[in-house]
């Protein structure tokens, strides 16, 4: 009999070998993309993804496995391919291309993930936050030290401090004429807590919009 040593290094050796496969998928993925955008067509397909699921399911029953297991897999690795076709095409639109965003609070998780998506799109992204440098980016400490001369402004600040920050802006007047603001939250789920934000971004002049669950603020010109 192997010892549990011995069987737990294998696991790591299969774990591995399943991290290279699902990297694999996601090249696939991104090769899929460039087809699609080619052919004009849409990046999802809910048939196809109701087609994989259930030859997953009966792939797994065959194998022994359970088919909830393997359904709730394909999900994921199917959010995944999803996720990356549709980097490949925000990417290949540049839209961004040849103006400049800051992100106040970038070095958070959702203002990490605005810098990678404005990024993508061709944007000379400045990250602005006390918490310390994000690599691959321009990064200042307090974004108060800014000339703001920048296209698009985010704030991805917590909660707590959006209304200081917004205000602060609503002061300097950045010439850029995009400032957005997200909510850790639906705005819905935070309630009270929201209304200040609101009634600063009211005063700044900007329109709500949201992006699945964070929501912004873009600022009237």
């Amino acid at each position: 009999m192997k010892s549990l040593e011995e069987l737990r290094a294998r696991l790591d050796v299969i774990d591995r070998e399943l991290l290279q496969l699902v990297a694999e998928r996601q090249a696939l993925g991104k090769q899929i993309a460039e087809v699609k955008r080619s052919a004009g067509q849409p990046t999802r397909d809910f048939r196809r993804e109701r087609e994989v699921l259930l030859k997953a399911r009966r792939d797994a029953e065959a194998l022994g496995i359970s088919p909830a297991l393997a359904e709730s897999l394909l999900q994921s690795l199917i959010r995944g391919s999803l996720t990356t076709q549709e980097q490949a095409r925000v990417a290949s639109q540049r839209r961004g291309s040849g103006r400049s965003a800051l992100v106040i609070g970038g070095r958070g998780k959702m203002g990490h993930w605005v810098a990678d998506f404005l990024a993508a799109q061709g944007f000379a992204v400045t990250v602005a936050d006390p918490a310390g440098e994000v690599a691959g980016y321009d990064c200042v400490a307090d974004w108060r030290t800014t000339d703001l001369h920048h296209d698009f402004i985010v704030v991805a600040t917590p909660i707590r401090i959006a209304n200081e920050v917004l205000a602060e802006l609503a002061g300097r007047r950045p010439r850029g004429h995009r400032v957005r603001h997200r909510f850790a939250q639906d705005a819905a789920a935070l309630g009270t807590r929201a209304a200040p934000c609101r009634r600063v971004s009211r005063d700044v002049r900007c329109t709500r919009c949201s992006v699945r669950t964070p929501s912004c603020c873009r600022a009237s010109t």
